[in-house]
């Protein structure tokens, strides 16, 4: 689409308009009051050029847009929910949006989530931090994860099996 978004380690996302050559630092992704270096960016995902969704490592993650003025807007949602205890993770490792609009979240909590803005979260045990998502051309969900190998969202059954591991 000719838009190019880059992550930093802390200092937010630049979003960069290849035909107009027009660049803008989004420096608020976190929470404002967190102003101790908690911008470092973990991933970016998204279908639409002017509105992506951002991890961070510290600060949950956050959908950005950007309108044709170069005006933005940044809705934060600092915590994720962790399937394997009653709470919450702020360190997002990878994200993809899918075919459907949901949004996926690795953590580094042994958790993958699926969110949604009108339906909100669904959590899965991994038993490994979720450094990679990725959807396949049949519409699968597959997940890597450190040291524990790799695992895939079955839609039927809404749940994640794991099917190889590090060995």
């Amino acid at each position: 689409y000719g838009v190019l978004w880059i992550g930093t380690e802390s200092r937010g996302c630049n979003y960069l308009d290849l035909f107009q050559k027009k660049f803008i630092h989004i420096r608020e992704i976190g929470d404002r009051s967190q102003r101790s270096g908690n911008n470092m960016i973990t991933a970016i995902t998204g279908h639409n050029p002017d509105e992506i969704w951002v991890g961070t490592a510290l600060q949950g993650f956050a959908r950005v847009s950007v309108s044709t003025s170069g005006a933005y807007s940044v809705k934060n949602i600092p915590t994720v929910p962790v399937a394997s205890t009653e709470g919450e993770s702020r360190e997002i490792m990878s994200l993809l949006l899918d075919d459907q609009n949901h949004l996926w979240i690795g953590t580094a909590t042994n958790s993958l989530n699926r969110y949604h803005p009108n339906k909100g979260f669904r959590s899965y045990i991994t038993n490994g931090y979720v450094f990679a998502i990725h959807q396949d051309s049949r519409g699968q969900i597959w997940y890597g994860t450190w040291g524990q190998g790799l695992g895939i969202y079955d839609r039927e059954l809404d749940e994640v099996r794991q099917v190889a591991t590090n060995t």
